[in-house]
């Protein structure tokens, strides 16, 4: 995006609202994030008894000069005995931290470097308010990105900025969602997390929250740290190295802060963990488990009764399931020749970091100074599935060379093991920059110590997936076809009727690359286990790719000033501010793929764009301060104005405030609407065919029963009798396939959110604050894709015939086709809940400093009404993991010496899953229902700073998932038995990590 490209009209009318104040800055940059002289927006203020910060002793001046060299952000804060203050996540007008206007948790610097980890997203999304994030555990349907998914709304409704600016999207292409694993670990100061609706303040994003990644402000000289990891088993190693460096010339004018590092994660196989060996099913009724294995096997399994006429049983076999010998013969398809899909899939997929991020400024003169940004990150991940399966997808002809048994055979699977996994290589890269001016003006009009700033962000993500070890269909077809060996007795495949002898050769067109003809080699599908030639696979298998893009960029323009002073020291701050926002999203998936011609998932591009012209307001009032009761009182008002260019014009709104009283006691409140329109996929994208797993409702021996012939319940019977599946009708399968993608008949959505809580201090126990918020967001319209559970159970349980028409079935054998599961505007999400915290901070005479908090999150509710039917998430796996408990207990000790150590203890509840995924349905939750246990994990560190001629050395050691606890099953997991965005699957690493700094 060029600023050339917007509408003079439109951007004459955004610049207008910054005018009032001169030139001015960003949208998508945090509300009140300070400027130059404390670029991390760290500012640190001392608490007075009453409560009401005052300003901190030293604390320069406003100016446009960068800060001087700071140091470690958490001692500085703490150890002083001050309360750390920062501007509120995107508003131009400062807001106390934790104990302000909005409930915000902080992960600090000194978390992110006990956590033992190397990626930022493995340490936000053990947040309670974080619920469902796609992560490096998702395997199937992953691409290698951590989104965080604050309330569990879905990541496309939580915004993630960079120092207050927006960040674009990351993954395949089209995306909707930041990749938060893109930012080096090494680069951050603190991790704010603003869990408060902000949409009138933030942008559309902001639904569920706002996430802000502020960088480490600037210094004079240089951290390294190497970290390794490796779980008890010796797999899931991860490696890291970092460096931060910072100059700040000799005058404070000009200071650069560079950091980067390498990352690497190996990878964690299905087989190698016991939760993860098999994947199992669990029949509800019986409460018996059954471990599902295929009958597509590398030895092969022919169905005798598929042979067409002419054919005989195969010889030796006394069963109608049947697998060819070593010798050439025949024997009976065992129980034990089933294949275990689970042992070569990852449950913690590898990837490979290279990241980049440097920051700095200079003092242009008293009232103006430059700032810039620069990110770099290249990522390449992979995800590895089981051999291919063939699975009848064409029939071996009874002209077939390798066929003995005289007819064609219409019903064969076998695992091509001897192409080895399924591989999808994700290679993704990264940039992003931005740059601008900021500053303090003189007095302006009615405005007093105005800042503002002017600035210009730009992001790029590109993608190249490439797959590995499928099958394109049409030459395994022919390949299966009639075959000879021509005069010189190689064999060739031919083509009936006709002239027998003649050769189907393929040409380039066909060959995704290939140079030349390419023969077609008759294809041996009976040979026994590891025993097809590559030869004969090497024409039938390939390598494809698909590239996809993410573009934004931002024009964002903000200030803002004192407009009055009010008795009693009270104040009115005013803040403007407009940008003009154009985001592009590109998907192209293999070509192969893209024509439904191979056995990967067919999928099919996407393309699209939009531009986002908007201008915001905010007003703070402060009307009481000192009062004998009512200590300090704040108003805060805002809104935005909106021009979508698919959607029109839209306004949202918000209204909060404080009240301080005596005792330490503050009572805290906000309403707010929002509005956001369907992004690029939800409009745009392409369809996609997923395998979901799921039972179909109409199977009569599902993997769940074992080897049992169910009876169907008479309403299910029903509605697939309607369906024209024959009663008593065995498919046998726990997948179903299904079209995910966009819908451009989506509207925007509208939605409602409002917190209001309170907030205690003690003066009596210096260093304990305590704080308890409810919090409720409502979505209406809101844009969901809905469960193929969901839509089973809407069809067959409920009989609601507009969830019937989703599913497609074969004419002929009666299988799901497919399941329509395209995005949908549904009546309304909603969700409530309330937060707890608890932070004790407090010093002993001789044994150093202890901080310890608790932070808490009971859900009250998380319901999705489609309109038809009210879906009830919480203590249900319907939708997700929804418990009623989450929380997270932490621990730091300090010692003067310096040693350190100190505990995390993350908790999450129990809850309930049934049948087909539907607790909703009261005969399932009474009898085909089962407990999922709740699961705790704790981790444990160590570490001793030791002073240097060279500096700091610290060494720390560190255990996480101490006793090693195992995820909870969950049968109804897409994969490995158990939820990947919830639990822990690697099991108990021990790390070690070594820092110097110069």
């Amino acid at each position: 995006m060029h600023p050339g490209n917007m509408g003079t009209t439109k951007l004459a009318a955004i610049l207008c609202l910054a005018a009032i104040a001169g030139p001015a800055a960003a949208d998508d940059r945090a509300p009140g994030t300070l400027r130059m002289r404390e670029p991390a927006g760290r500012r640190v203020a001392q608490r007075a008894p009453d409560g009401a910060p005052t300003d901190p002793p030293g604390d320069p001046a406003p100016s446009a000069s960068p800060r001087p060299p700071a140091g470690d952000s958490a001692a500085s804060a703490s150890d002083n005995g001050k309360t750390e203050v920062i501007s509120v996540t995107d508003a131009p007008i400062e807001h106390e931290l934790i104990t302000g206007r909005a409930p915000v948790s902080v992960v600090t610097r000194a978390d992110l470097d006990t956590s033992g980890r190397a990626t930022l997203g493995d340490i936000l999304q053990a947040l309670p308010a974080q619920a469902n994030g796609a992560n490096a555990q998702v395997n199937a349907g992953g691409d290698g990105a951590t989104r965080i998914n604050l309330r569990g709304l879905g990541a496309p409704r939580t915004l993630v900025l960079l120092n207050g600016r927006r960040i674009v999207n990351g993954g395949n292409g089209a995306d909707a969602s930041v990749d938060v694993n893109a930012i080096p670990l090494a680069a951050i100061e603190r991790v704010e997390v603003l869990k408060d609706g902000a949409s009138a303040l933030y942008g559309a994003d902001a639904v569920g929250g706002v996430v802000n990644i502020v960088t480490r402000p600037q210094f004079d000289g240089t951290d390294v740290s190497l970290l390794t990891s490796t779980s008890q088993r010796g797999d899931g190693t991860e490696y890291d190295a970092s460096f931060v460096t910072g100059f700040t010339s000799g005058d404070k004018r000009t200071y650069v802060v560079i950091s980067g590092g390498y990352q690497r994660h190996d990878p964690v196989l299905g087989g190698d963990r016991g939760f993860s060996q098999f994947q199992d099913s669990y029949d509800f009724a019986t409460k018996t488990l059954t471990r599902y294995q295929s009958l597509t096997a590398p030895s092969g399994r022919i169905d005798a009764t598929s042979i067409g006429p002419g054919g005989m049983h195969p010889p030796g076999c006394a069963s109608d399931a049947c697998k060819p010998t070593s010798t050439g013969g025949w024997t009976d398809f065992a129980p034990g020749d089933r294949y275990n899909e689970a042992t070569q899939s990852y449950v913690y997929t590898p990837s490979t970091r290279y990241n980049v991020l440097a920051t700095g400024g200079n003092r242009v003169n008293d009232h103006a100074s430059v700032l810039a940004e620069v990110l770099y990150l290249r990522r390449s991940s992979d995800r590895q599935l089981s051999p291919v399966a063939f699975t009848a997808d064409a029939p071996i002809s009874k002209d077939s060379m390798y066929n003995p048994l005289g007819g064609d055979i219409l019903d064969y699977r076998r695992r091509i093991t001897e192409l080895g996994p399924r591989q999808f290589v994700d290679d993704v890269r990264t940039i992003r920059g931005v740059i601008g001016v900021v500053g303090d003006a003189p007095d302006l009009l009615q405005l007093k110590h105005v800042s503002y700033e002017l600035s210009y962000n730009y992001g790029d993500t590109r993608s190249l997936v490439g797959t590995t070890g499928q099958l394109n269909k049409p030459r395994v077809a022919d390949a299966l076809g009639p075959s000879m060996r021509d005069a010189d007795g190689t064999p060739i495949c031919v083509r009936v009727p006709g002239d027998r002898t003649t050769k189907i050769v393929y040409h380039n067109a066909l060959g995704n690359g290939v140079i030349g003809d390419v023969p077609c080699v008759p294809l041996n599908l009976l040979s026994p286990t590891g025993a097809i030639p590559l030869a004969q696979l090497a024409n039938l298998t390939f390598s494809d790719a698909g590239n996809g893009t993410d573009n934004q960029g931002t024009l964002l323009a903000t200030a803002s000033g004192q407009l009055a002073e009010l008795p009693d020291h009270g104040t009115i701050s005013l803040s403007l501010g407009g940008d003009e926002r154009n985001e592009t999203g590109q998907q192209a998936p293999p070509s192969l793929a893209s024509g439904g011609s191979t056995t990967d998932n067919q999928a099919l591009a996407t393309d699209g764009q939009f531009d986002v012209y908007e201008g915001f307001g905010e007003l703070a009032i402060v009307p009481i301060t000192g009062g004998d009761i009512a200590r300090r009182v704040e108003i805060d008002l805002g809104a935005r104005a909106l021009h979508h260019s698919r959607f029109g014009s839209h306004l949202t709104y918000k209204a909060g405030g404080l009240f301080r009283t005596v005792g330490g006691i503050a009572v805290r409140g906000t309403y707010a609407t929002a509005f956001r329109a369907p992004s690029v996929f939800d409009l745009v994208g392409g369809r996609t065919e997923t395998l979901p797993t799921v039972e179909d409702p109409c199977d009569a021996r599902p993997p769940s029963a074992g080897n049992a012939t169910r009876t169907l319940d008479p309403t299910v019977q029903s509605r697939c009798t309607a369906q024209a599946v024959p009663v008593g009708t065995a498919f046998t399968t726990n997948q179903q396939p299904a079209a995910v993608g966009g819908n451009p008949e989506l509207r925007p959505e509208t939605a409602s959110t409002a917190t209001i809580g309170a907030v205690v201090e003690p003066p009596q126990l210096s260093g304990l604050a305590l704080s308890a918020d409810y919090w409720r967001i409502a979505i209406d319209d809101a844009i969901e894709t809905l469960g193929v559970p969901t839509i089973f159970a809407n069809c067959y349980d409920r009989g609601i015939q507009a969830f019937c028409d989703q599913i497609h079935r074969d004419f002929n054998t009666h299988r799901i086709l497919h399941v329509d599961q395209v995005l949908q505007n549904v009546h309304r999400t909603i969700t409530s809940g309330v937060d707890l915290a608890v932070w004790y901070d407090t010093r002993f005479v001789a044994l150093g400093r202890l901080h310890t908090g608790l932070e808490a999150q009971y859900l009250l509710r998380y319901d999705l009404d489609t309109g038809q039917q009210v879906v009830h998430g919480v203590g249900y796996y319907d939708l997700g993991v929804y418990p009623r408990y989450k929380a997270n207990l932490s621990s730091r000790w300090i010692h003067p010496g310096g040693a350190s150590g100190g505990f995390t203890l993350r908790y999450v509840g129990s809850y309930k899953e049934c049948a087909a995924d539907d607790c909703n349905n009261a005969h399932n939750l009474a009898s085909l229902s089962r407990d999922v246990d709740r699961y705790f994990k704790l981790d444990l560190y160590g570490g001793y700073d030791l002073p240097s001629q060279l500096g700091r050395t610290t060494l720390q050691v560190g255990v996480n998932n101490v006793f090693d606890a195992t995820p909870p099953v969950v049968y109804n997991a897409a994969a490995a038995n158990s939820d990947a965005a919830t639990y822990d699957f690697v099991g108990r690493m021990v790390y070690l990590r070594l820092s110097q700094q110069f």
